[in-house]
């Protein structure tokens, strides 16, 4: 008889979390699940960001990386306790009706808009180095590509090349990071709240955005 899910049954007990050496055996799917999430946010964003201001916004990537283990630690424990994806929580708070819902849908839309558009911008820099045409043109491929295979749904082997560039990406952007890692004191003016002059708002806004967004639990 199948067990009833604790949104389904409140009395529903939630199984004892494991303890010392027994932990380890979580350590396997958490991987496999970290190595999935790493996207465009920490290896190429990240990267590019770097590339033009050097550290001067590595402050602002640790805020981005905090925020983003807070929101999803807390996510995740909900969802593990409840059974309901977190927005299904946001809908049942006392006041008007969806109103936490649509609190976090409309500045996604922002977010998301942003985003697309950072993302877009980055692929076609990487395409303009090798094949002819502006970078308008190429953000416009890039995202009409996407949608199109978004749409038709078979997206399996782009999704394992996306993995495979992933983890060839993470090896590169290490070994660059090992072989240019700057003085202590460069290092820690990154660490000072400012904005560097002449810095393109519409390249890094997306940035931290992607960068804390939370995954889906």
């Amino acid at each position: 008889m199948p067990t009833e899910h604790p949104a389904q049954n409140e009395n529903a007990e939630i199984s004892t979390p494991p303890r010392g050496f027994a932990r380890a055996r979580e350590l396997g799917p958490g991987f496999l699940w970290m190595v999935s999430a790493a996207g465009s946010g920490e290896l190429l964003f990240t990267p590019r960001v770097a590339a033009q201001y050097g550290y001067a916004l590595l402050w602002a990537l640790l805020a981005a990386v905090a925020l983003k283990w807070f929101i999803n630690r807390e996510v995740g424990r909900f969802a593990v306790c409840t059974g309901v994806p977190v927005l299904e929580g946001f809908k049942r708070l006392p006041g008007p009706k969806n109103w936490a819902v649509w609190l976090i849908v409309v500045p996604q839309l922002v977010v998301a808009a942003a985003s697309i558009a950072g993302l877009a911008a980055s692929a076609a820099t990487a395409l303009i180095l090798v094949l002819p045409g502006g970078a308008q043109i190429w953000m416009i491929v890039s995202i009409s590509a996407s949608a199109a295979l978004v749409l038709y749904g078979q997206y399996k082997g782009v999704e394992w090349t996306a993995r495979a560039l992933a983890v060839v990406l993470a090896i590169a952007s290490l070994a660059a990071a090992i072989s240019v890692f700057p003085s202590a004191g460069a290092l820690a003016s990154g660490l000072i709240p400012r904005v560097p002059a002449g810095v393109d708002y519409g390249e890094i806004l997306p940035w931290p955005a992607i960068c804390c967004r939370a995954r889906r639990a």
